[in-house]
């Protein structure tokens, strides 16, 4: 704490000088220049244990009242006819908050957003209905022309205002001459069990299905 002298008297004539001030007394005053958080400190070591508590109270309102972001994830869908390997690629993918904002804004033309596929609409009485979308892509591989219909998936016990109310998953499910060959999506909000990444279809083979944890899925 730094201290500076301040004296009541001029040094010409040894009289007070009003305009500073003083008691006339011809003592010096020590005015100081205190740091405000020291100050702050010396009150909460004077409160007494009433005080304390509302102050401590006070705080803990404040810490809950603050606004707390959460991280966004996103899901993207995808399917990528590749005539060269003769092979049909659905893929599925996620990330948080920047990264996934930058894969959203470069899917190109074999990805897609989710999102975009579905709206909510609110009652007066409160309650949502649902409307969605399906995105159609036709794959010619040979002789064999595939089908793929990506739509919106949500979780279990998914609602606009409440669980996983930001995340919207896709399903594909892929057909063959009007018969479902692959049927299978990611909901973007059920972190347990496995994830499907990607599913290769090939003109008379059995579809790959290739999956990680859900921990590696969302976690990264």
């Amino acid at each position: 704490m730094r201290q500076f002298a301040l004296t009541t008297k001029c040094p010409q004539c040894g009289h007070h000088n009003p305009l500073i001030g003083g008691k006339g007394d011809g003592a010096d005053k020590i005015i100081e220049k205190r740091d405000p958080d020291a100050i702050m400190l010396q009150r909460v070591r004077t409160m007494n244990a009433t005080q304390m508590f509302r102050y401590l109270a006070l705080l803990l309102l404040i810490s809950i009242s603050a606004p707390v972001s959460a991280d966004q994830f996103y899901l993207t869908a995808g399917a990528e006819c590749n005539q060269s390997k003769s092979e049909l690629v659905v893929w599925f993918r996620g990330a948080f908050n920047e990264a996934g904002e930058t894969a959203i804004a470069n899917l190109g033309k074999d990805g897609l957003d989710p999102r975009k596929l579905v709206s909510f609409t609110q009652h007066a009485d409160g309650k949502y209905s649902i409307d969605t979308k399906t995105q159609t892509r036709i794959c010619v591989l040979g002789k064999s022309k595939y089908t793929v219909n990506i739509s919106p998936l949500m979780a279990p016990r998914f609602h606009p205002e409440g669980f996983c109310a930001t995340r919207i998953g896709a399903k594909a499910t892929v057909r063959l001459n009007k018969k479902i060959v692959v049927s299978d999506g990611v909901d973007a909000c059920t972190e347990t069990g496995r994830v499907t990444t990607k599913i290769i279809v090939k003109p008379n083979q059995v579809p790959v299905y290739e999956k990680v944890s859900a921990a590696k899925f969302y976690g990264g």
